[in-house]
C-alpha cells in the first residue's frame, strides 16, 4: 500500500510538471507572435508610404490633391476592415484670400479612431499646392508607427 501511494504522488508530480513546461512553452510562443507581429519591415514601410509619396511636391494640382485625399480615405478604410489601423490623415490649411477653407480628412493616426469618409471640398484649379508628408517615429506628435506616413498638410503656393 506504501508503494502505491508513493507511486500516485510520483504520477501527480510528473503531471503536474507536464502541465507547467506546457504553459511555459504557450507564454513564450505568444510572447514571440507579440513581439514579431509589431515590427513592420522596410519593405511593408515602403510599399505603404508609396501609395501616397507620390503626391509630394510643390506646384501640385487641385486634381492631384484630390487623387490624393481619395487614396488616403481608401486606404484607411483597408486599414480599418483588415484591422492593421495605420491610418493617414491630410490637413488642408486655410487661405481665405482664394477661398480654401481649412479641411481634415482620414483618421488620426494618433486618436486611432475609425475612419470616416468625407465628400471632398472644392479647391480652385487655378491655383498650385504643396504637399508634404511629415514622418516621425511612434510616440511624437507628427509620426506614426516607426517611419509610416501618418499626416499630410496641403497648402496653396
Amino acid at each position: 500500500m506504501e508503494n502505491a501511494s508513493k507511486a500516485l504522488i510520483i504520477a501527480g508530480a510528473i503531471l503536474l510538471s507536464i502541465i507547467l513546461i506546457s504553459l511555459g512553452i504557450m507564454v513564450v510562443n505568444n510572447a514571440r507572435n507579440a513581439i514579431s507581429g509589431s515590427d513592420l519591415s522596410d519593405t511593408q514601410i515602403q510599399t505603404f508610404n508609396s501609395k501616397f509619396s507620390s503626391y509630394v511636391g510643390n506646384n501640385k494640382t487641385a486634381d492631384q490633391v484630390y487623387n490624393l485625399i481619395e487614396a488616403v480615405q481608401t486606404s484607411n478604410m483597408t486599414e480599418n476592415r483588415s484591422g492593421e489601423k495605420r491610418y493617414v490623415q491630410v490637413n488642408i490649411v486655410a487661405n481665405a484670400s482664394v477661398g480654401i477653407d481649412a479641411a481634415t480628412y482620414g483618421a488620426d493616426p494618433a486618436a486611432n479612431s475609425a475612419p470616416v469618409t468625407k465628400t471632398i471640398t472644392k479647391l480652385p484649379s487655378s491655383s498650385s499646392y504643396k504637399v508634404e508628408i511629415l514622418k516621425g517615429t511612434s510616440g511624437t506628435e507628427t509620426g506614426y508607427l516607426n517611419g509610416l506616413i501618418a499626416y499630410i498638410r496641403v497648402t496653396k503656393i
